[in-house]
């Protein structure tokens, strides 16, 4: 079983931007990165939600078990189908 015992770090990154025509500023990704030298395996992380609902704050938890145990984590946000077609499917 994992557990969150170890020291990791966290940092916010823009990983796409469409630009001023969007509206929608740059979509966010929250990487969580073990203590150590590395590498690390990498798990990118998606939040629930169908398409409708939810944020890479919902991922927070299980992402800083998965920093403690040594596995790094990007949870990426990404536009819902209530922002317009074909938006979410753009990001």
């Amino acid at each position: 079983m994992l557990t969150k015992d170890a020291a990791f770090t966290t940092e916010d990154i823009a990983y796409l931007d469409h630009g001023t025509q969007s509206g929608a500023g740059p979509l966010m990704l929250r990487y969580f990165r073990p203590a150590g030298p590395g590498p690390f395996p990498l798990i990118v992380d998606l939040h629930g939600g169908a398409w409708t609902m939810g944020d890479l704050s919902g991922c927070q938890a299980r992402d800083e078990v998965l920093a403690g145990a040594g596995f790094a984590a990007a949870a990426l946000d990404f536009r819902h189908a209530g922002d317009g077609y074909p938006t979410s499917l753009i990001d």
